[in-house]
Order: C-alpha cells, then sequence, then structure tokens
C-alpha cells in the first residue's frame, strides 16, 4: 500500500503528468501516422474493361494495421541472413494473425529470398533500394515443395505514387537467372511504382508461372494449372533486359492487367507460354487451354532501343481474350511482334484467339549506319532484315579479319552473344499470317490477330520509311537473301 501511495503521490507531479501526456500523444500520434501512412499507399480497387466486360483486376483487402518497419540492412552473408529471415518472420506473423503492413524504409536493403504469405502488403518508402543476393528477390505463390496453398491478396507498392522503388540485379552476369519477382499460385496481386536495374539476366524480371509439382526432376503437368490469377503489374520499368526475356512475361495466367510499363532494350511484355523446346511440359497437355495465357488487358507499354513492346508466342497452348492498346516503340526491331510457334509435331501447336491490338505507335531517330545498331532481335527477326542490312553484314563477313566461318559471325551481337542486335524493321511483325490477304493453313499453326488499320498505325516523328506490317511472306535466307520457302511453309 505504501508503495501504491508513494507512486500515486510522484504522479501528481505536474511535470510528471505532462511528460506522460507528451509521451502518449507522441505515441499515439506515431501511430495515426503509420496508420494513416499504410493507409494510404494501396494501388486500391482496379476495374477495367476488357472486350466490353468489366474486370476487377485488383482488390485491396489487406489489413491496413502496421505490422513491422526495416531498416536497411548490412552486406556481409552473416547480416544478409539474418535480414532476410526477420523479414520473411514478419511477413509469415503477420499473414497468421490476419494480415497487415510491413514497410522498408530508406536505404539500400541487400537480400535473399522473401516469400510474401496472404494478406500482406509491402511498401517502400522513397529512396528504398533492394539489391538482389539470390536467384530470386520477391516470391509469390511458389515453395520449394511446389505444392503450397494459394496466396491470397498481396501487394507489393511503392508508397510514393512519384518515387519508385529500386530492384538491383546488375550484380547477375549476363545470361545468369535472376527473377526479381516471380508470380505462382497466387490470387488478387498487385506490383506497382518500380525500376528494375537488369544487366540482360536470364529470365524475366516480373515472371508469372504455374506452381507445378516437380517429381525426379520432372513436371507433373496436371499441375501446371496452379497459375496466377486476378492481378495488376503496372507503373515499372527496366534497363538492359535481353532480348530472349522480358520486363514481364506470362508462361501462364489469368485476368491480369498490365499498364503502364517500359522497357530499355530487350522485350517489354512477353506472352509466350512455356519455350516450345524439347522437354516444354505443356507439350504433353492434350487440352490446350489447360495452364494457359487468357483475359489479359494491356494499357501503355513501351519499348526503347529494343525487339519489341509486345511479343506474343503461343507455342502449345491456345491464348484466348487478349486486348492490348497503345503498344509504342523507338529505335526497337517493331512495337508488336506476332510469332506462330515451330513446335513437332504441327498437331500440338497451338494460337491465340479473340486478341485485339489498338493504337500502335512507332519511331525511328537514330540513322540507319554501319555503326547504329540499336534494335534487338533473335534469329527469326534477321530473315525479314533490310537489303540496306543484309549487305552491311555481307561486307563485314568479308572484311572481317580473322574471316568467320558462318556468316552469322559477322552479325553484330547483343551484350548476351545469344542474340544480334539490328536497326528497326516495322511497327507490327504479323508472322502469323502468311500475308495481309491470306491467313495461311490453320494445321500449321497460322492464326489471325485484330489489328489497326494501316492509317491508324502513327510513325510519330523521326526517319522511319519502311513499312507499317511485315508478313510472313516476306522472310528471306539470311545469307542470300532469296524467298525463304521453308521458313514460310512450316
Amino acid at each position: 500500500m505504501k508503495q501504491n501511495k508513494t507512486n500515486r503521490t510522484k504522479s501528481s507531479n505536474p511535470l510528471s503528468v505532462m511528460t506522460l501526456l507528451k509521451s502518449a500523444f507522441s505515441l499515439a500520434f506515431l501511430l495515426a501516422t503509420h496508420t494513416a501512412d499504410a493507409q494510404n499507399s494501396s494501388i486500391g480497387n482496379i476495374t477495367r474493361n476488357l472486350n466490353g466486360t468489366a474486370i476487377d483486376f485488383y482488390k485491396d483487402l489487406i489489413p491496413k494495421n502496421l505490422k513491422a518497419t526495416f531498416l536497411p540492412s548490412g552486406t556481409t552473408n552473416a547480416e544478409i541472413v539474418a535480414a532476410t529471415k526477420a523479414i520473411n518472420d514478419s511477413i509469415t506473423s503477420a499473414s497468421a494473425s490476419g494480415g497487415g503492413v510491413i514497410i522498408f524504409n530508406r536505404g539500400t536493403h541487400t537480400l535473399n529470398q522473401i516469400n510474401l504469405k496472404s494478406n500482406v502488403r509491402l511498401e517502400m518508402r522513397p529512396g528504398v533500394v533492394f539489391k538482389m543476393n539470390a536467384r530470386v528477390l520477391f516470391n509469390i505463390g511458389r515453395e520449394a515443395s511446389r505444392m503450397q496453398d494459394k496466396v491470397y491478396n498481396v501487394e507489393i507498392i511503392a508508397k510514393n505514387p512519384n518515387k519508385r522503388f529500386v530492384i538491383d540485379a546488375t550484380k547477375f552476369a549476363p545470361i545468369a537467372e535472376a527473377i526479381p519477382i516471380r508470380v505462382a499460385y497466387a490470387q488478387n496481386f498487385a506490383i506497382s511504382r518500380f525500376t528494375i536495374l537488369d544487366n540482360f539476366t536470364k529470365i524475366p524480371a516480373v515472371f508469372l508461372i504455374a506452381d507445378d509439382q516437380y517429381v525426379n526432376g520432372a513436371s507433373v503437368v496436371s499441375t501446371l494449372n496452379r497459375v496466377p490469377s486476378f492481378g495488376v503489374v503496372k507503373d515499372g520499368d527496366v534497363e538492359n533486359t535481353a532480348v530472349g526475356y522480358a520486363l514481364v512475361q506470362l508462361f501462364s495466367g489469368n485476368n491480369v492487367l498490365l499498364e503502364n510499363l517500359k522497357s530499355k532494350k530487350g522485350i517489354t511484355v512477353r506472352l509466350e507460354t512455356g519455350n516450345g523446346k524439347p522437354g516444354d511440359p505443356f507439350n504433353d497437355i492434350v487440352d490446350q487451354s489447360f495452364g494457359n495465357i487468357h483475359h489479359i488487358l494491356l494499357n501503355n507499354i513501351e519499348i526503347e532501343e529494343g525487339f519489341a513492346a509486345l511479343f506474343m508466342k503461343p507455342h502449345s497452348r491456345i491464348c484466348s481474350d487478349i486486348e492490348a492498346n497503345n503498344i509504342k516503340a523507338i529505335n526497337s526491331l517493331s512495337s508488336v511482334y506476332i510469332a506462330s510457334t515451330e513446335l513437332k509435331p504441327i498437331t500440338k501447336r497451338g494460337r491465340f484467339t479473340n486478341t485485339v491490338v489498338t493504337g500502335v505507335s512507332f519511331a525511328q531517330t537514330i540513322p540507319n549506319s554501319t555503326t547504329n545498331f540499336p534494335a534487338d532481335t533473335g534469329l527469326e527477326g534477321l530473315r525479314f532484315m533490310s537489303e540496306e542490312f543484309r549487305q552491311l553484314i555481307k561486307d563485314r563477313f568479308d572484311n572481317l579479319i580473322p574471316k568467320p566461318s558462318n556468316f552469322l559471325d559477322a552479325v553484330p551481337k547483343d551484350p548476351t552473344e545469344e542474340r544480334y542486335v539490328a536497326q528497326p524493321l516495322a511497327p507490327i511483325m504479323m508472322l502469323s499470317r502468311v500475308s495481309a490477304t491470306n491467313l495461311g493453313d490453320l494445321a500449321l499453326g497460322r492464326f489471325d490477330v485484330s489489328l489497326p488499320n494501316l492509317n491508324d498505325i502513327q510513325i510519330t516523328g523521326g526517319i522511319f520509311t519502311g513499312p507499317k506490317i511485315i508478313y510472313r511472306e516476306s522472310a528471306k535466307t539470311i545469307v542470300t537473301g532469296q524467298i525463304d520457302h521453308n521458313y514460310i511453309n512450316d
């Protein structure tokens, strides 16, 4: 009792009361600020019309309460491991308690793989940089077991709409595997306000893929329908993308919005199910809609000094309900590149259906010369090179010392040494059609896409004078420049 009386006497001191009130007010203000901070950071509910139907691509269902705040990490291996574990533990705890927000403070966070769980949002204050120390940085819905429960309601976002957070993957050498963000068995996800610094690495920067199960080193094809659904990737950009990959690629997925995305080099958005090579598990699935891409909306997709803003190739899947608007290229091979598959046997070849592309623009400001090769290309694109470019390569071939044994060795390579650099070709490469008037043989995998009228394809200044659409019939053999009938009829 005496102790209680003493405490009451001390508490009656005006200075002590004032100090306590100030402390309580500061704490309340801090909590209120953090709560408001969290409440204002989501992109919110995102609804868009796709082919005339309203789709709720993302719903803001994550609780607003702040669960943890992280300062920049250290750079030693022990510090990186400890910081990664602390973040993953906080995510697990937040998800288990109903969900909430985790904030990253300004500075450099060097981390291994971070695994997102249901009902968690990661928010980045201005000035946040993540340095990748492992093959994957942010992982959503693809655990080591590859048969995890579906992840629901996740978001990765910069708090300030005008201050994007950065993922730095430049420690990886060209063609090393690096995946800044991977999304698999997840529903209702959003990724926005980001910049990725790449180094021509292998694997797309934002990779949407099935969470298939592996047994004895092989994929169990019946699990290839565990795919991303109902999600948004918007307000993002990347530098130095390898032409064989992309800022965003969908191997699988449905009901996804891709908006306000830009790439420097390579490809911005790649809609390509699997890889079409021998051993691709999709090749063994009879139902061609299983694990496919469908109900995808693209708005404002841009490429600079690359291959294409939008690349489409179905391989063995039948993909449907795609709408792409405002597709722009600057000093690139093309704005839109649509390809048939070479898959054998031909009975397995897929296609795109109910697919519309509008608002295509194209500009070339770098003159063609013996030293300027701003665009990227693969081997297929070289079949459509201009005669000017072919002669340039022939001159290089004749004058190189020592003289290369293969004509292709005279074509300048990109930084990966696996693809090539070239000059801009056309706003649209429509290689799934033989010509403007001839679709070609459906059995060979030819398919149509609704494209803008020629008058609606915009050449936005610069010096480009080539065709607006190039079709399959224009293919020539790379060495001789003769019509490539084998390619055209494959």
